[in-house]
C-alpha cells in the first residue's frame, strides 16, 4: 500500500511539474506549430544586401551574410542561376521559409525571390 501511495505521489508531482513548465513563459503553447490546412506559411519578405557564402557542411550549404550582421540559409529550391558563388555580393529580395527544415542549421531558411544586383 505504501509503495502505491508513493507511486501516485510521484506521478502527481511529475504531472504538476510538466504543466507548470508548459505554461510558464510559453506564450506559443496554444499556437499550432505548423499552419492549419489551407492556410499559407509565413510569407515575410525582406530586401537585404550582403554576401553569398559557401559553407562546407552536409555536402555544401549556402549562407547569405547580410551587411547588418544577420545570417540566412539560402534554400536551393528555385535559386536564380549564377547566384550561388562564394563571395558574390548582391541585394536580394528574400522570403522567410519557417516551414522548411535543413541539416545545415546555419540560419533561418529563406527563398530568393529576386536578385537586384
Amino acid at each position: 500500500m505504501r509503495t502505491m501511495i508513493r507511486s501516485f505521489g510521484t506521478l502527481l508531482l511529475a504531472s504538476a511539474v510538466t504543466l507548470a513548465c508548459r505554461s510558464a513563459g510559453n506564450d506559443d503553447a496554444t499556437k499550432p506549430a505548423t499552419p492549419a490546412a489551407g492556410q499559407p506559411a509565413d510569407t515575410t519578405q525582406m530586401r537585404v544586401t550582403g554576401t553569398v557564402r559557401a559553407v562546407g557542411i552536409e555536402g555544401g550549404c549556402w549562407r547569405f551574410d547580410a551587411d547588418d550582421g544577420r545570417h540566412f540559409e539560402i534554400s536551393r529550391s528555385g535559386v536564380p542561376e549564377g547566384l550561388l558563388q562564394d563571395g558574390k555580393q548582391a541585394t536580394l529580395e528574400l522570403r522567410a521559409r519557417p516551414d522548411l527544415m535543413s541539416t545545415c542549421m546555419i540560419g533561418p531558411i529563406v527563398e530568393v525571390v529576386k536578385v537586384e544586383s
